[in-house]
């Protein structure tokens, strides 16, 4: 979980979680992330794609 911080969290050279830094619009599961959810995170991003889609 790189956005969490993993194996670094608690680092004395982190701040923690990029979301408690900076905006986060799209939060993309896996380490690594699968090609399926880097393109759903991404097309989320644009707008292509309804974030609750029913």
């Amino acid at each position: 979980m790189s956005h969490r911080g993993g194996i670094f969290d608690q680092n004395y050279a982190t701040c923690g979680a990029v979301d408690a830094v900076i905006p986060v619009d799209v939060f993309i599961p896996g380490c690594p992330p699968n090609p399926h959810a880097l393109l759903h995170g991404i097309l989320l991003a644009i707008g292509r794609l309804d974030r609750y889609p029913g």
